[in-house]
């Protein structure tokens, strides 16, 4: 497990900047959600590869939280598609605070949970992961650890990059294009029904992380202790 650990936690780094290198590169917001799943993963697997406690429930809750937050990402990004007939930047054009205000604030939303935003629930999986980076087990070195701390970080300014460029791209600016739109319509009562408990599971992760920690530390312990045997 000690060689194993450090191949994984390079890998790790590498793909947490390879992702968020791949989203900036992206003209697309449905190409750009799916491989902001690169760099979420890229976490979920460096909390493994510290082998601490902190780091295992880093990886759970990060898992978690990516399910719930990119879930409703992909939600956002199928209607903005629909209302507009593409996804694309370019031929989106900006303005959507001005023309769907709800849906521009939903994405918005979504886009700071996933950056990890204090308070909300992409932050914590992100911290723990980092905290066990920074504290790894005796089996490893932490030298090399703390590297992969420092890309981590050089990460997370990407991956914060390039969700404030998809708000700034998307949500500002005037409503260039509404006028065009043959059906124009904001968020449902049908959306709201289906995106409410993600975005409620978002922020009650995010304020009251002792809800699934609670649940995860024993088996988390139970891991590292070698399963009782």
């Amino acid at each position: 497990v000690g060689r194993i650990a450090p191949v994984l936690g390079g890998l790790a780094v590498v793909g947490i900047v390879y992702g968020a290198l791949a989203c900036l590169a992206q003209g697309d917001l449905k190409r750009l959600v799916a491989y902001s799943s690169v760099g979420h993963m890229g976490f979920v697997v460096l909390g493994i590869a510290t082998l601490t406690p902190a780091g295992l429930n880093g990886s759970v809750y990060a898992g978690i939280a990516h399910g719930v937050i990119t879930g409703l990402l992909f939600f956002l990004a199928g209607a903005i598609k629909d209302r507009h007939g593409t996804s694309e930047f370019d031929r989106l054009g900006g303005g959507l605070y001005a023309r769907l205000p709800r849906l521009g604030a939903l994405l918005t939303f979504g886009a700071v949970a996933s950056l990890g935003l204090p308070g909300l629930a992409g932050f914590w999986g992100e911290l723990l992961s980092l905290i066990g980076a920074f504290r790894p087990s005796g089996l490893l070195d932490r030298p090399y650890f703390l590297v992969l701390l420092v890309v981590a970080l050089v990460g997370l300014v990407l991956t914060a990059w390039y969700l404030l460029v998809v708000v700034r791209r998307v949500c500002q600016g005037d409503d260039v294009i509404g006028a065009r739109l043959p059906v124009l319509g904001d968020v449902t009562r049908h959306e709201v029904a289906s995106w409410g408990p993600l975005v409620a599971l978002t922020l009650v992760l995010g304020v009251w992380p002792g809800l699934l920690l609670t649940v995860v530390d024993p088996a988390v312990a139970t891991v590292l202790s070698g399963g009782g045997s």
